[in-house]
């Protein structure tokens, strides 16, 4: 791992080559590692502090919705008219054939989803460890950035989250959780999928206690502040996301430092 990714720890030597900004002095919390209320605490005084931020992280969200809902009004407009043309009887063998490659088709925009969560989480990185200033273009330019891990990581979790679905839901959020601490590990660490959802897996199991309340809560955060129209789909991933990687990268200062 390299040290761009350290937060300013405490030797003279680092202060000296990392920039203070690298971990804000406003964030301080008791014993070694943060709690739940510590994290949203300093989260939302960021999103005070730097409100601008979070809107250019989370703005390419809003324009991927709007594709949806417009590829969705796209098809079925075509559906319908493509139907009228060819003359297929609603009650016939061929409509089912219809209605099946209309939802296949809308299914294969949703892994497109996977490139504006992992570029809200990078953006949010970029901000929370200093290593930009964001700006409108911050949020698409880090849904582009290495468009292989995304790719990765959006072949590994389909088929989890699809298991988890057809296992009564409950396993399909942990793979929700899983899924969440592998992007901060994957930006983070800048490592591939693969790697990150292993090293996700053994700190759940190095200590499910703690990851499991960060991951929970920033995950139940984000999605209920994503019902919210318009203003939620910006905001629910910059902040659950910035709950998610404050938590991650604290808990490994400990073993950063020794």
């Amino acid at each position: 791992m390299s040290d761009d990714n350290v937060w300013a720890a405490g030797t003279s030597e680092r202060e000296t080559k990392e920039p203070e900004t690298l971990k804000p002095a406003s964030f301080s919390y008791r014993g070694d590692k943060p709690n739940v209320g510590e994290v949203l605490g300093y989260v939302f005084k960021d999103i005070g502090d730097n409100s601008m931020a979070y809107v250019w992280a989370g703005l390419p969200n809003l324009a991927y919705i709007c594709c949806i809902f417009g590829g969705l009004i796209l098809g079925v407009m075509l559906l319908v008219f493509g139907m009228i043309a060819t003359g297929v009887d609603p009650d016939s063998p061929e409509f089912v054939f219809w209605i099946l490659g209309f939802e296949a088709t809308f299914l294969l925009i949703i892994p497109v989803g996977y490139f504006f969560q992992v570029g809200t989480f990078r953006a949010i990185w970029w901000h929370l460890s200093g290593q930009e200033e964001l700006s409108w273009s911050s949020g698409f330019r880090a849904t582009l950035t290495k468009p292989g891990h995304t790719i990765g990581l959006a072949f590994l979790t389909v088929p989890l989250m699809l298991v988890g679905l057809l296992m009564c839901y409950l396993p399909a959020l942990a793979v929700l959780l899983w899924l969440h601490l592998a992007i901060c590990i994957m930006i983070v660490d800048e490592v591939g999928p693969i790697t990150a959802y292993k090293k996700a897996f053994r700190l759940f199991q190095k200590n499910p206690g703690y990851h499991s309340k960060m991951v929970g809560m920033g995950t139940l955060l984000e999605i209920a502040i994503m019902q919210i129209p318009v203003v939620g789909w910006i905001a629910g991933y910059p902040i659950g996301g910035a709950m998610h990687l404050v938590a991650y990268r604290e808990s490994q200062r400990e073993t950063e430092d020794t």
